[in-house]
């Protein structure tokens, strides 16, 4: 993890913590300060010894410039002189006509003072300025002269040595020698008189002077500009096509090459040969390196070596990282909105983040660097790159095993996002007793140091000369101290925790049993450990062993990259990251490596553009990969698509939309197009250039954009316009605007999402058609947890149909329904999009063309066996016959269909009108007794939140009540009763509606009920529980407090109300605040948020994961409910269609080994009543093992009719209760003293890692009494673990129970909000 650095003689520059980076930076900018002040300071002595004679070096364009300047002023001058004479004209004779005067005093006044003015003004400022400079620059104060720029500082230095006294001197003598040489005044006087006819020819001459030179700047300016369009032509087509243009006249080599290879779709491409033999490319190695310093690269002769791709880890973010991937790459935006739609946050705000501190945390930076680096990965893999092997160092590891396709990019996210909470946790609270040191020495030195102090671990092993070292502060302080006496500048690292260091096993146990649940492959391409230095397993543990060794074993890079270079044969890498950190470590290792990196700083865009064109000239981006990317830039919406050769790559669509494909609105924007060119309509394609293609000038286009606006309708915003220079970029802003045009019934097409989180739509909401108010406005739907729906059950065969059905987004529509293994019946145009059902675990059939609606069922019924319900998708604006939906509805009534549901899509506005197909449908299905609903969907043309249509779907037809329904996206200040659901005390007892509390129990404005998030609101009492009178005692006052299954109780009942067609599975990332106290006559208010997530593959069966939050209102001294809210609890509920296999902890049968525990004692001093002292007996059962005996149907634990889990959350209850027993006999210095917890004083409960039920079918059948089977895993005076596992007395596992994790905690044990 911290070892992506570079080091040299002078400078420092960490690739993973922030804070060494500044200090090792300052440290090299000293040195690299004085060493340039030095150099600064020498040449500006040089500088100022060549200015010392007036009239040599510098001095000599000083004097020109000046005596120009003088020049000027005397024109000045001398025309003011002439106008005057002008202006005051007098007739010389009486009546006769006006002559000129010319003012010959006052001009020769002026001639002398102004010029003398100027060089006293120009003399004083230059010693000003020298003063200035002198003060500024400090004796001894390195680099002191490089405050003021270089050419600024030549500047002043002229005008501070300016011969101005020289030239002063002359003037002044020129002007004695007009006035006391004798005659001079009158020849200058005569020669006036002479000279006066020709100053008209004079002063046109000048101006026609003056004009020649304009129309010469005119002339320049005009080749600039024009050279400047060449060469943003030649960019724009290195962009769009990764095709570098290069005249062959301009290519200074000393043989010819084969002229420019045309590629398919205009432009052209370098051909790979000829190749040149080592004598002929040596003496064209200055021109080839001066071509590559501008980009341009020949094809090398001979094979294309193997190339390998590298991750780098932590340290080397910067703000603004991957914007320009999002901006400029399609297959890079893909796969970023991939990742975005699987987050529960708006990750994509990341990309715009500016404090530097921020994305430096843990917390932030993990999933940030895996969103770059899948992200680059994602548009090299698109243009055909294939590397011979993938390797990662330290948190780049975990990314590189995605791009390996061990694991998708959703199961990678949720690795890296969980990994990265657990490790931001751990710094929190971490004492920063160990530390981390980086020391760029040999390796010789190291070894020393070690020997010295044994207590120090190498975590990582960068370079040959660059090592981290880990351990004790106090060693480490010590180490530091000895190794700069040598002159070694060992540097500390701003961490608060030892990273690649046998400590970090305290995160091992937490990963295995989360990974090993997670669906993992073999690596598609060969994946290198930086580990072992060796390749990774294929099966599933040997994987999971090497991720939980990541964190506490060093990171060999050294016999990384050796071993690639040597065993692997590997010369070239490509480095995945913000930066070139890897390269400069790989170069260091291995001098002849050719090394190029995906990112660049501040220039992402160009430095991926030349990475590509590098990789291009190599041979490692085939032609058809370039031509792909090209056709993605003429694509609209790109989609990601899985890959078999590359499964995080995102595929490109093979063809373009024919033109007679386009919408109305791109033929009209064509047409304009084409009466401003002067071109055919059909004439035009997506990679014309707009200016020189075309030739639209840049003062027509401002016409074009306000004639399409008036033509659309719609409103251009400039901004959008900055990177259009096609005919395709100007389509793809204008579709992003322009309202939907449809023909005539045809569907609106539902895009697909622009952003992952969707945080920025309001919801969906639910409306009853056939209830509606005053004004005739539908009610809000309310929804009936406990209802039956139309009876869908899991397994079921759904024939999905409609026209045009393959526009609508299908799979999103279907997602939530797939989990539940039904099979859907798709017309074969739409399968290719619904292949992702497939991995959510639905089944697929295509559909032949049907010659009619009628032989839907009877098709299906036939191919598949059954058909238990029909999907119909309508469109708008096209009316389905009567008789086919009567025909429908027998031939399924025949074939054994229970249900049939419609979907109707609605022009935003418009009124949920019954159509005449609706109403014949309805009574054929009413006259038959088939069950038929209908849903009219108003998405205001709006792309739908992830996963929103799905779960309306599933929800409505396992759990909807109503016959007519409306989806219609609510406004933004829509009330909370908008979204509400019918209580059902009997099955969900804990939790109740918010929409009821709402007023009463103030929310977070940014609190809002959707189908993806509910609201909800608990309440905990002795008076309406009185069991719970008698669950502990608090040490301040002896108050009992809620106990923890009734936390894990309320927080399924939660996830249960919000996904209703799931059962819960299990709980993750459980983390508990301080116990609620329960005083006596007071009711404890909690509210709950329940916010569903991504599926994800979990012990072999699909899961849907649901973040829950607790929070409880406080209460004032006198007891008093006040307006404050504490975090009580949060967690992710796992909900599927069934539970998974769940395997032991452990093999084999427990034997006791020691005499039992007493337990009287211990909850007498809890304060535990008896119905709450579960456990009936515990005792050792070998080294760190415990087993006891809990009866789960003891009285008032599991009342009838509440749940079916309460048993096993009861039994967490055990376990926790023989977990703090454990405690107090075994950790030292445990206070025993009455009135406390369960834990011991000075402790308490912070968390659960993982818990995992078995199927709802095992719990009916398990026989008591029960088992509780415990394992310590960690043990030290900070912290303590315990895995459980719940058996019953026929030996099968019930539950297991992973890190339940006790934490010494410093502050008072006081109750949540007390």
């Amino acid at each position: 993890m911290f070892g992506n650095m570079k080091i040299n003689e002078s400078t420092f520059a960490s690739s993973n913590a922030s804070e060494m980076r500044n200090s090792a930076a300052g440290t090299g900018k000293k040195a690299a300060g004085a060493a340039a002040g030095k150099t600064g300071a020498a040449a500006d002595a040089g500088r100022d010894e060549a200015i010392r004679h007036w009239y040599k070096g510098e001095n000599r364009d000083t004097i020109i410039y000046l005596l120009i300047a003088i020049f000027f002023l005397e024109l000045i001058i001398g025309g003011i002189a002439f106008f005057y004479g002008i202006m005051h004209a007098k007739p010389s004779l009486a009546g006769g006509p006006p002559e000129a005067q010319f003012p010959i005093l006052g001009w020769a006044i002026g001639a002398v003072a102004a010029p003398v003015a100027l060089l006293l003004i120009v003399h004083l400022s230059g010693l000003w300025v020298s003063n200035t400079l002198e003060r500024e620059r400090q004796p001894g104060k390195p680099g002191s002269e490089r405050m003021v720029p270089k050419r600024l500082r030549y500047f002043y230095a002229c005008v501070q040595h300016a011969p101005t006294v020289v030239i002063l001197l002359g003037i002044l003598l020129l002007a004695a020698a007009l006035v006391f040489v004798d005659g001079m005044f009158s020849a200058v006087v005569a020669f006036g008189a002479a000279l006066k006819p020709y100053i008209p020819w004079i002063a046109g001459s000048i101006a026609a002077l003056l004009a020649a030179c304009y129309l010469g700047r005119l002339l320049l300016i005009y080749r600039h500009r024009r050279m400047e369009q060449e060469y943003a032509y030649r960019r724009e087509v290195l962009e769009k096509t990764g095709i570098v243009l290069v005249s062959k006249g301009s290519i200074p080599l000393n043989r010819g090459i084969e002229p420019l290879q045309a590629v398919d779709g205009g432009g052209y491409a370098l051909p790979p040969g000829p190749a040149y033999t080592p004598e002929e490319a040596a003496a064209d190695a200055a021109a080839l390196e001066a071509m590559g310093q501008r980009g341009i690269w020949l094809h090398p002769q001979g094979d294309v070596p193997p190339l390998a791709v590298m991750c780098c880890g932590q340290g080397a973010v910067w703000p603004g990282m991957g914007r320009e991937l999002y901006d400029h790459f399609p297959a890079a935006r893909a796969a970023m909105d991939r990742i975005a739609r699987a987050a529960d946050w708006d990750v994509l705000a990341l990309l715009d983040e500016t404090d530097v501190e921020k994305i430096g945390l843990t917390r932030w930076q993990q999933p940030y660097l895996f969103l770059l680096e899948y992200a680059q990965w994602s548009h090299l893999a698109s243009l055909g790159l294939r590397p011979s092997l993938i390797c990662g160092h330290s948190l780049g590891e975990l990314i590189a095993l995605c791009l390996a396709g061990v694991y998708e990019p959703e199961v990678a996210w949720y690795i890296l996002d969980t990994r990265s909470t657990h490790m931001a946790e751990l710094e929190a609270r971490a004492t920063r007793e160990t530390g981390m040191m980086a020391v760029p020495a040999e390796a010789s030195v190291i070894e020393e140091a070690r020997k010295t102090w044994p207590q120090l671990y190498v975590s990582n092993y960068n370079s040959p000369r660059q090592f981290i070292i880990s351990g004790p502060r106090d060693v480490l302080l010590e180490a530091r101290k000895s190794l700069r006496k040598r002159r070694i500048p060992a540097i500390m690292l701003n961490v608060s925790l030892a990273f690649h260091h046998p400590s970090m096993r305290v995160l091992r146990d937490m990963s295995l049993r989360r990974l090993n649940a997670l669906a993992m492959q073999a690596p598609q391409i060969p994946m290198l450990s930086c580990i072992t230095t060796r390749p990774y397993p294929d099966d599933q543990p040997g994987i999971c062993e090497h991720i939980g060794d990541l964190d506490e074993n060093s990171v060999r890079w050294v016999e990384c990259v050796q071993a690639m270079w040597q065993r692997d044969g590997i010369r070239h890498f490509v480095e995945m990251g913000p930066q070139d950190t890897l390269c400069g470590l790989v170069n260091d290792i291995e001098p002849q490596a050719l090394c190029l990196a995906a990112g660049r700083k501040g220039k992402e865009a160009e430095g991926m553009r030349q990475t590509c064109a590098r990789l291009y000239a190599l041979g490692h981006l085939t032609h058809d990969g370039v031509a792909r990317h090209r056709q993605r830039w003429l694509d609209a919406a790109p989609a990601p698509a899985a890959s078999a050769e590359a499964p995080a790559a995102p595929a490109a669509r093979a063809v373009a939309p024919a033109k007679d494909e386009l919408p109305e609105a791109a033929r009209k924007v064509l047409e304009i197009l084409a009466a401003a060119c002067g071109r055919d309509a059909d004439s035009l394609k997506p990679e014309m250039d707009l200016r020189y293609d075309l030739a639209l000038r840049s003062s027509r286009f401002p016409l074009i954009v306000q004639e399409v606006e008036e033509e659309l309708g719609i409103s251009v915003d400039f901004e959008a316009l900055l990177h259009v220079a096609t005919v395709g970029d100007l389509l793809r802003v204008l579709a992003s605007l322009a309202p939907a045009e449809r023909e005539p019934g045809e569907v609106a097409p539902l895009s697909a999402p622009q952003h992952g989180s969707g945080e920025d739509l309001p919801p969906l909401c639910c409306f009853d058609l056939g209830c509606c108010d005053e004004d005739g406005r539908p009610l809000p739907l309310v929804l009936d947890p406990a209802a039956r729906g139309m009876g869908a059950h899991a397994g079921d065969v759904l024939a999905v149909w409609g026209p045009d059905a393959q526009a609508l987004p299908l799979a999103e529509l279907l997602g939530a329904l797939a989990p539940l293994g039904m099979t859907f019946a798709l017309p074969d145009a739409a399968l290719e999009d619904c292949l992702s059902l497939e991995q959510l675990g639905g089944h697929l059939y295509g559909l032949p063309a049907l010659t009619a609606l009628t032989a839907l069922p009877e098709t299906v019924h036939r191919a598949c066996g059954r058909l238990d319900g029909i999907l119909l998708c309508a469109p708008a604006d096209r009316a389905l016959a009567a008789d086919e939906m009567e025909a429908l509805c027998r031939s399924a009534k025949a074939c054994g269909v229970r249900y049939v549901y419609a979907l109707r899509w609605l022009h935003g506005g418009d009124a949920a009108h019954v159509a005449p197909w609706q109403e014949a449908g309805e009574a054929a299905a009413r006259e038959l007794g088939l069950p038929w609903r209908v849903v009219c969907v108003d998405d205001g043309g709006r792309p739908p939140i992830p996963r929103e249509l799905g779960d309306l779907l599933a929800r409505a037809l396992t759990h909807g009540t109503s016959d007519r329904v409306l989806w219609r996206r609510a406004p933004a200040d829509a009330p909370v009763r908008d979204w509400q659901w019918l209580e059902r005390p009997e099955l969900f007892p804990r939790v109740f509606s918010a929409a009821v509390a709402h007023e009463a129990m103030p929310w977070p404005e940014a609190a809002r009920p959707s189908s993806r998030q509910m609201l909800a609101c608990a309440q905990f009492s002795r008076y309406a529980d009185p069991r719970l009178a008698g669950h502990g005692a608090l040490p301040q006052d002896g108050q009992p407090w809620l106990p923890l299954s009734e936390l894990l109780q309320t927080m399924l009942e939660s996830g249960r109300l919000q996904l209703p067609w799931l059962e819960p599975t299990g709980f993750s990332d459980l983390r508990f605040a301080a116990p609620l106290p329960l005083p006596e006559a007071v009711t404890r208010e909690c509210r709950i948020t329940a916010r569903s997530q991504s599926w994800l593959l979990q012990d072999g069966v699909m899961t849907r994961m649901c973040h829950v939050r607790l929070q409880s209102r406080d209460l004032a001294p006198n007891l008093r409910r006040i307006n404050h809210f504490s975090p009580l609890a949060r967690g992710m509920v796992f909900l599927a269609a069934a539970a998974g296999s769940l395997p032991p902890l452990w093999d084999g049968e427990m034997a006791v080994t020691g005499p039992d525990l007493p337990l009287e004692d211990f909850y007498a001093g809890c304060g535990m009543a008896e119905g709450w002292r579960l456990l009936e007996e515990l005792a050792p059962a070998g080294d760190d093992l415990w087993q006891g005996r809990f009866d789960g149907m003891a009285q008032g634990i599991a009342p009838a009719g509440k749940s079916g889990y309460c048993s096993l959350l009861s039994a967490v209850d055990a376990i926790l209760q023989a977990a703090c027993r454990i405690m107090e006999e075994t950790v030292p210095r445990a206070e025993l003293a009455g009135g406390r917890l369960l834990w011991p004083q000075g402790w308490r409960l912070s968390g659960i890692g993982f818990i995992r039920f078995a199927d709802a079918g095992l719990l009916c059948g398990a026989r008591m009494p029960w088992r509780i089977q415990l394992r310590r895993g960690w043990d030290d005076e900070r912290l303590q673990r315990y895995d459980a596992q719940v058996v019953d007395a026929d030996g099968r596992v019930l539950l297991t129970l992973h890190q339940m994790e006790f934490e010494k905690d410093v502050r008072p044990q006081e109750g949540a909000g007390a």
